[in-house]
């Protein structure tokens, strides 16, 4: 049986969970920034690389605190 999620997938995964996490609360700056750094990945990996990502997009990180920018940002 093939694998559904590859080791890429979860790695590419925990990058931005910790991108995210790593912002400076600027919610308007930080998903700008998250948006054109999202569509080069996308532009460099190709739609392999966003399959990944709506295949995982389904639960916020746990260490996101409820109603925080993270949160936010994730869901965005």
């Amino acid at each position: 049986m093939s694998k559904i999620i590859s080791d890429k997938a979860i790695e590419r995964r925990e990058y931005w969970v910790e991108e995210i996490r790593k912002l400076s609360g600027d919610f308007g700056s930080d998903t700008e920034k998250l948006e054109k750094e999202l569509e080069a990945e996308v532009k460099k990996n190709g739609v392999s690389s966003l399959i990944d990502h709506l295949r995982l997009c389904g639960n916020i990180p746990e260490s996101y605190g409820h109603d925080t920018s993270e949160e936010k940002l994730y869901s965005k």
